[in-house]
């Protein structure tokens, strides 16, 4: 699970956080992966839009975001996924709005 530590946003603020998605390399098959759509509790939900990019290192930031590409829709054994998550606070979030985000992806055997 990924803190993105995201605290005292204020509207149309965007915030950047690396993450990485490996399948073993013990693994005998290859796996399809699927983004699953984000889901957003509190008061927060609604008011909150995603992104993510596939950069070739572990880090994310606003130059690394504009600089990636589209997320693997496949992964061999051994492989690690790196990406680039993006969450964009939208226009009407307001002083103590609080929530939680579950963002993740499915890979399944192929």
């Amino acid at each position: 699970m990924e803190r993105l530590g995201v605290r005292d946003e204020r509207p149309e603020d965007v915030v950047y956080a690396p993450f990485a998605l490996q399948l073993t390399a013990a693994s005998t098959s290859s796996a399809g992966l699927t983004a699953v759509a984000p889901t957003v509790t509190g008061t927060l939900a609604g008011d909150l839009t995603f992104g993510a990019v596939s950069t070739t290192t572990f880090g994310c930031d606003a130059a690394a975001f504009a600089g990636g590409t589209a997320v693997p829709a496949t992964m061999a054994p051994g492989d690690i996924v790196y990406l680039c998550l993006q969450v964009t606070a939208g226009a009407t979030i307001a002083q103590g709005d609080t929530g939680t985000a579950l963002w993740q992806w499915d890979a399944v055997s192929q």
